[in-house]
């Protein structure tokens, strides 16, 4: 039997042996008759007849979906078939962590793990994951809640995470562990440091409030990685390069002190992609990571605009966020048009989001590279949001991002277009909260994250060491 019949043959297998419904729609006539499962299991009836070709032509016009493990698992076997082994292994070893079941898993690495041994490495991977053999720890500056949802979407997966958090404010941001800076002691710190095997740092913090954990940490083989989301990499004079209207935080020397001793310590950091200039050059290799959000807690609702319209902002950072500005610019559309300002500030995260859900119009930030997380979560809520994007960026982002464009000198004229337009919420409203879906969702992320785990492992010889 030639080695493509072999691999069609366990495909075949693996379908029959899951219990899982996704992969019984691949064999199963009696299945949910929605057109992009009706396409896979066309798909797979051609591959099984030996019609490659015309199976391969229809597989390139799905909608990709690498969340989706029938889809992933039929692109592997695509791949495979069109000689591309190494990709065609990457998307095994994906449908490794897409699985929920372990009797799916089994049958994976039955079938493929012959021609693809790292989807054995991955399943062994994720078994230490489940069992809490691994154990993982987010830490210590919680930034815009998204420690805990990392680690609440890691936690739904049956993973041992964590969040430990050095700066509670009055945000009200949840965290496993709330400690205060002051409080941290060696003592806290090793318990840590035994109790965790992959610690994914925050903002250029970490365990010791000045880093000294770093070295021992490296010293003694322990997986670490740093997540780094705004001002604590942003330089005013890499800003400038790209946005003319950009302001940052901190001064460029303290910056590029902190990233250059964190780099020296620490091999991998992830970044949203906006940032990636500004750690180039620092670390080994740098990874990119949405934002992500908790969709059960945001809601969608239709709210057609009313006579007076609702105009939300909220200066966690006034001078970043061009609050000045704002709030200029809205006094004097209100001698035109029926305005009402909420400036929210000082309050919970909590309380600050039932005033979203009232809001008509959202204003983000003017200085800054792109949309943050109080952008995500008003998209989620259905809501138009305002917010700098430079055009140095724009072709970066995907081509169906929902958001208005604005700097400080174009507000007055984008907030009156979009006054004159306030019929057209909720057409945008629906196009954020289907952006959000697309691509920050943490159902989607949390497997992203695995898989990132698993590859910083794999390249720092975690398994060849076993």
């Amino acid at each position: 039997m030639s080695n493509h019949s072999q691999l069609l043959t366990n495909f075949q297998k693996v379908c029959e042996l899951s219990s899982d419904e996704d992969i019984k729609s691949f064999i199963c006539n009696n299945i949910d008759l929605n057109n992009y499962r009706h396409d896979i299991l066309d798909i797979s009836i051609d591959l099984r007849k030996g019609s490659f070709q015309r199976a391969k032509e229809k597989f390139e016009k799905l909608q990709e979906n690498e969340y989706f493990l029938p889809y992933v698992l039929l692109k592997g076997i695509v791949q495979d078939l069109s000689g591309e082994q190494e990709k065609a292994n990457e998307s095994f070893v994906r449908t490794i962590f897409l699985s929920k079941k372990l009797s799916l898993r089994d049958a994976i690495v039955t079938a493929f793990s012959k021609k693809y041994p790292e989807v054995l490495k991955a399943k062994s991977f994720i078994e230490d994951l489940k069992t809490h053999k691994l154990r993982i720890l987010h830490g210590t500056i919680e930034i815009a809640n998204q420690m805990y949802t990392y680690v609440s979407g890691l936690k739904s997966m049956g993973i041992f995470a964590r969040s430990l958090n050095y700066f509670p404010t009055y945000l009200g941001y949840k965290s496993d562990y709330n400690i205060e800076i002051g409080k941290v002691d060696n003592d806290i710190i090793n318990q840590f440091i035994n109790s965790f095997d992959i610690f994914h740092f925050h903002f250029g913090s970490s365990l010791h409030p000045q880093n000294a954990d770093l070295p021992f940490l490296k010293s003694i083989g322990k997986t670490s990685l740093m997540q780094y989301w705004g001002s604590d990499v942003r330089t005013l004079s890499k800003a400038l390069e790209f946005n003319p209207y950009a302001r940052v935080k901190e001064r460029d020397e303290l910056v590029l002190k902190r990233l250059d001793f964190v780099s020296k310590y620490i091999d991998h950091c992830i970044v949203e992609f906006t940032l990636s200039e500004y750690v180039k050059g620092y670390f080994k290799r740098t990874h990119f990571l949405p934002q992500a959000i908790n969709l059960s807690i945001y809601p969608y609702s239709l709210k057609e605009p009313g006579e007076k319209i609702i105009i939300a902002h909220a200066p966690t950072s006034p001078e970043i966020k061009g609050t000045e500005t704002i709030t200029s610019v809205v006094e004097k559309l209100k001698e035109k048009y029926p305005i009402e300002f909420i400036l929210i500030k000082g309050i919970p995260h909590s309380e600050a989001k039932k005033i979203y859900m009232k809001a008509d119009l959202v204003i983000d930030q003017l200085h800054s590279e792109g949309y943050g997380l109080l952008a995500i979560e008003c998209m989620a809520l259905g809501k138009p949001v305002v917010v700098s994007v430079p055009d140095y960026f724009v072709e970066k982002y995907p081509p169906d991002l929902p958001v208005i464009r604005a700097n400080p000198d174009n507000l007055l004229e984008v907030l009156e277009d979009l006054i004159k337009r306030k019929n057209e919420f909720t057409e945008i409203g629906k196009r954020a909260r289907l952006y959000v879906e697309r691509y920050h969702d943490i159902e989607k992320i949390k497997y992203d994250l695995v898989h990132l785990y698993y590859n910083i492992m794999k390249e720092d010889g975690k398994f060849d060491r076993g």
